[in-house]
């Protein structure tokens, strides 16, 4: 046995929605224990499907799986639940992806995903989709676009309130626990607002990332939070003057100063 997994016998996890077949009912699936890393899951789904794949990995409530087609390429969002799926999972996955009415598929997948609904998050709690911004989709893209190999980071909407007065604005953070390898980051929520731009919050996300990958540094006896690295690499991101300004005319709706 993988030492990732443990035995989850799947006949004990019934799907009302979907007749499993007799060789889903008999079959145990194997529970992880170590969670893939999404870089591992998007290469495996690419192999098992023969073309590229955009992964996105999300913290949605009510929809696990969602597939987008997009030309030559499949844009897959699935919850992090799936990031503890075994193989025989991976699989169900391309076959929906595929065939979306493709039953055993169907019945594995929905198996699956009632032996792990402990993996979603109570309605209260962080996540990454917003009202119109879905982070995880952004992360994912600025992945692809600009670090190699891409970077292990959460990302969620911070608490607060997007609407109301305020003399300072944090657009993001990035923490990383001591002893972790994963860290977090979070955008503000006022980012999610009608009138702001897509780009802007990309480009806020992009900064957050550089921080994830370049650590603080003592930069001539200081302690530099945005060192030499830091910000060449950042001055190199496409549109960042235009991006710099837009910011600066837009503080004072930001802080709540005018509409």
């Amino acid at each position: 046995m993988d030492p990732r997994t443990e035995s989850a016998p799947g006949a004990l996890v019934r799907s009302d929605r979907f007749p499993a077949s007799p060789a889903v009912r008999a079959t145990s699936y194997q529970r992880l224990l170590v969670p893939y890393r999404p870089v591992e899951v998007e290469r495996r789904l690419e192999a098992l499907l023969g073309q590229p794949v955009s992964l996105a990995i999300t913290a949605n409530r009510s929809s696990m799986v969602r597939v987008l087609p997009d030309g030559e390429r499949v844009r897959l969002r699935l919850h992090a639940m799936f990031l503890y799926a075994p193989p025989p999972v991976h699989e169900a996955l391309v076959r929906y992806a595929s065939r979306p009415h493709d039953i055993e598929a169907n019945a594995l997948l929905d198996l699956f995903i009632r032996g792990e609904t402990h993996r979603i998050a109570s309605p209260g709690a962080s996540r990454a989709e917003g009202e119109r911004i879905d982070l995880a989709e952004i992360l994912g893209e600025l992945n692809r676009r600009f670090f190699d190999p891409p970077l292990e980071v959460a990302i969620v909407w911070s608490r607060g309130s997007a609407q109301r007065r305020r003399r300072s604005i944090l657009f993001g953070s990035f923490s990383r626990e001591p002893g972790t390898r994963t860290g977090v980051i979070r955008i503000h929520p006022a980012l999610d607002e009608d009138w702001v731009p897509r780009g802007f919050v990309e480009f806020v996300v992009h900064h957050e990332m550089l921080h994830a990958l370049i650590p603080t540094r003592c930069e001539g006896g200081r302690r530099a939070f945005h060192p030499r690295e830091f910000r060449q690499r950042e001055k190199g991101y496409p549109g960042y003057r235009e991006w710099r300004l837009w910011e600066k005319e837009n503080l004072g709706r930001f802080l709540g100063k005018r509409r």
